[in-house]
This record gives C-alpha cells, structure tokens and sequence, in this order.
C-alpha cells in the first residue's frame, strides 16, 4: 500500500521547472472562442445582431 508514504512522480522536475506541455498549451487550427454577453437592462428584445466582427 501506498498511502502516506511519498511516491515517485516521473513528471515532477518538468511541472516545477515549467517544462511539462500541457494539452491547453497545443494550438489547434481553427479554433473558436465565445464569450457570454450578459444584459445591462432586466428585459428587453434583441432587434439585431451585428455579426461583422465575426467573420473573420
């Protein structure tokens, strides 16, 4: 049994030296980000949406 004894992590040096790759660290072509617009006003309706900024 292992518990309380110290075990031997084999990616220990490279996370505390910041060498360890992360998948959040692999770029991917392609990739999309959101973000959440949260409402200003209690209610309302949505007239347009200008989607220009978004095609790019």
């Amino acid at each position: 049994m292992s518990i309380g004894r110290p075990l031997s992590r084999l990616d220990g040096p490279a996370k505390v030296t910041g060498q360890a790759v992360y998948t959040a660290d692999t770029p991917v072509p392609g990739l999309v980000f959101g973000v959440a617009a949260i409402a200003t006003i209690a209610s309302g309706r949505i007239r347009r949406i200008d989607a220009s900024a978004a095609s790019e």
